[in-house]
C-alpha cells in the first residue's frame, strides 16, 4: 500500500508542476496583458515623437526566427519628459516579419504620433493600447493548465479512494450487542 501512495504522490507532484507552469504562462501571456489593456482604457492621451523604430530578429533553436517591434518614443506628461519603449502590451516575439515591418514603417524616426500614458505611473506608456491577435498566445497554456488541474483532481480522487474509512454498523444477527464490521 505504501508504494501505491508514493506513486500517487509522484503523480500529484507531476500534475501540480504541470498545472503551475500552465497557470503561470496563462497569467503572463493572457490574463496580465488583458488586464493591462482593460486598465489602459482610462490612460491619458499624449503626443509623442518616435526616437527609433526597428524590427528585432531573434534566432530560433530550429533555424527559424522570431521578431518583435523595438520602438522608442519621447513624450511630455504632467510637466516632465519621459521615454517609452512599448508599442503595445504584447510580450516576447513571434513569427511574421512583414506585420512587424508594417508597424515600423508607420512609425519612422522623427514621426509624431499619440501614445497612451498610465496616470498612476507615467513611466508606463504604449503607442497601441488595443487588443491584438497576439492575445491569442494567451490561450496556448490552457491545455497545460487543464491537464495539470485534471490530473490533480484524479490524484485527489485516488487518494480519497485509498483512505476511504471503513463503516462499522450494528448487526441485527449478533445477540450480544457487539458491533460487527460490514
Amino acid at each position: 500500500m505504501k508504494g501505491g501512495l508514493q506513486g500517487i504522490g509522484c503523480l500529484g507532484g507531476f500534475f501540480g508542476l504541470f498545472g503551475l507552469a500552465g497557470g503561470a504562462l496563462f497569467w503572463f501571456l493572457g490574463i496580465h496583458p488583458l488586464l493591462r489593456a482593460y486598465d489602459a482604457r482610462s490612460w491619458a492621451e499624449c503626443p509623442a515623437q518616435i526616437v527609433s523604430s526597428t524590427v528585432e530578429s531573434h534566432a530560433g533553436s530550429k533555424g527559424g526566427s522570431t521578431y518583435n517591434v523595438a520602438i522608442t518614443f519621447d513624450y511630455f506628461f504632467q510637466g516632465r519628459n519621459y521615454r517609452g519603449t512599448h508599442y503595445d502590451f504584447s510580450s516576447g516575439s513571434s513569427s511574421g516579419y512583414e506585420a512587424k515591418r508594417e508597424i515600423v514603417d508607420r512609425f519612422p524616426e522623427g514621426a509624431r504620433t499619440t501614445c497612451w500614458v498610465n496616470p498612476k505611473n507615467p513611466y508606463d506608456a504604449v503607442i497601441d493600447k488595443g487588443l491584438g491577435w497576439w492575445l491569442m498566445w494567451g490561450l496556448f497554456p490552457l491545455p497545460f493548465l487543464g491537464v495539470g488541474l485534471g490530473g490533480l483532481v484524479f490524484v485527489v480522487a485516488a487518494l480519497r479512494a485509498k483512505w476511504k474509512p471503513t463503516v462499522i454498523r450494528a448487526s441485527a444477527s449478533t445477540s450480544s450487542g457487539a458491533i460487527a464490521p460490514s
